[in-house]
């Protein structure tokens, strides 16, 4: 189950190491973020996942606008599952949920990087129907990372 990120769960969240960084961009309160985030240029959401009363991962997704274009897109960053939880299918239930919840909004695509590196998270993304793209006019390219798109108009509930 996805819940919504708060404050009161800000001391559990650091316990099982969900990067600072994460919640940095989640949080941030600056100025500009506000500002970004009140025009709907910016906006992240952080979810926590539940498993039997017990936080074994977490998400943050986010609407960007390109620094290429005007276009918005929706990203998916920091998927991640504690480590003694790892390998019981709880990255897969965890984007299911992430992928329904941003249909549910009238989302059409949703893109991420994975390291090429990380193999298991490459291959999750393709099993779920993920899609690598070679090249793009909206995103960097990084050459240690695939880039990844999923169509939310073809995601069958």
């Amino acid at each position: 189950m996805l819940m919504k990120y708060s404050q009161e769960y800000n001391k559990i969240i650091c316990n099982i190491h969900v990067s600072q960084k994460l919640l940095f961009k989640f949080d941030n309160k600056t100025f500009i973020a506000k500002i970004l985030y009140y025009s709907g240029l910016y906006k992240n959401y952080f979810y926590i996942y539940i498993d039997s009363n017990k936080i074994v991962g977490s998400i943050l997704l986010r609407k960007r606008i390109s620094s290429f274009s005007i276009k918005r897109f929706w990203w998916i960053y920091g998927v991640f599952i504690i480590e003694e939880e790892r390998g019981k299918g709880h990255s897969r239930r965890l984007m299911k949920e992430a992928l329904l919840l941003l249909k549910n909004q009238n989302v059409s695509e949703v893109f991420l990087y994975v390291d090429k590196k990380n193999v298991p998270a490459k291959n999750l993304y393709i099993n779920l129907g993920f899609k690598e793209i070679k090249c793009s006019k909206y995103h960097k390219l990084k050459t240690n990372q695939y880039l990844m798109r999923f169509d939310l108009y073809n995601y069958i509930i």
